[in-house]
């Protein structure tokens, strides 16, 4: 649904032009962009151009408004993108400046979205004590900040947390982390609720192969892949493969693995 979604935003975003009060053109202007950055990140990847583009002017938007909620998702659009193409400089200004949003707001609410994503960047820069307490705190992201993402931010730390537990010798925590954010990635209903599934099963595979548990990992990787070939997910395609083929070599299929491999790096 989302491919045909930004062709809906899209033409809002050319209609609303008619519109002659600029006030509720901005705020018309603020919605559209948001959900359209949130669709493309969810069909074509978080660093397609046009998600992020649509962030920035989200950003733009928001800036010059009193809420102190919108600016926060239009942050993690931009940063999103400088994560998966490893702009970790960008990325760790990036997380300062929605902690420092969210620690101006006052709002419990407001901080646990912004953990979500002060974890995730501290995890791609090995603070992991760090990543572990903020990811934490984001397990309980909620909200209308929280609902503007493509993912659910709680689920998709909750994953992550399991692997970030893995790696700091916590297994048993990691074990019990992992199995809530299955059964929640499960038990969602919603606009996020694919997304979220096949985030959470490509991290689960990460993890069950950290684990040293290739046949789990590859029914992991196999779930995200059904999920995104479902819905056209194109970074879950990329990351289901890639974790597929990890599973097939660690189990011995190099004649499966190995040109998946190949193909998958190619695509991502």
């Amino acid at each position: 649904a989302h491919p045909e979604a930004v062709s809906h935003y899209e033409r809002g975003l050319q209609d609303m032009v008619a519109l002659n009060d600029a006030a509720t053109r901005a705020q018309f202007e603020l919605v559209l962009q948001l959900s359209h950055g949130a669709s493309c990140a969810a069909a074509f990847g978080y660093a397609d151009e046009r998600s992020t583009q649509a962030y920035r002017r989200a950003a733009e938007i928001a800036a010059a408004t009193p809420d102190t909620v919108v600016p926060l998702p239009a942050l993690w659009g931009i940063w999103a993108s400088c994560l998966v193409r490893g702009a970790h400089g960008q990325g760790l200004e990036l997380t300062r400046r929605c902690l420092a949003l969210a620690d101006a707001s006052n709002s419990s609410e407001l901080r646990a979205v912004a953990a979500a994503i002060s974890g995730s960047q501290y995890v791609y820069v090995g603070r992991w004590a760090e990543a572990e307490a903020e990811l934490e705190l984001a397990t309980h992201a909620a909200g209308p900040a929280a609902q503007a993402f493509p993912q659910d931010p709680a689920l998709a730390s909750r994953v992550l947390l399991a692997v970030v537990k893995w790696v700091l010798g916590k297994n048993d925590e990691a074990s019990g982390e992992l199995e809530l954010a299955l059964s929640g990635a499960a038990a969602l209903s919603g606009r996020q609720a694919e997304f979220t599934r096949a985030y959470v099963y490509c991290f689960a595979a990460w993890y069950a192969q950290l684990a040293d548990d290739p046949a789990r990992a590859l029914g992991f990787a196999q779930q995200a892949l059904a999920v995104a070939q479902r819905n056209n997910f194109e970074t879950w395609l990329g990351a289901g493969a890639l974790h597929l083929a990890g599973a097939l070599t660690e189990l011995g299929d190099f004649a499966s693995g190995l040109p998946l491999f190949a193909q998958a790096l190619g695509g991502w």
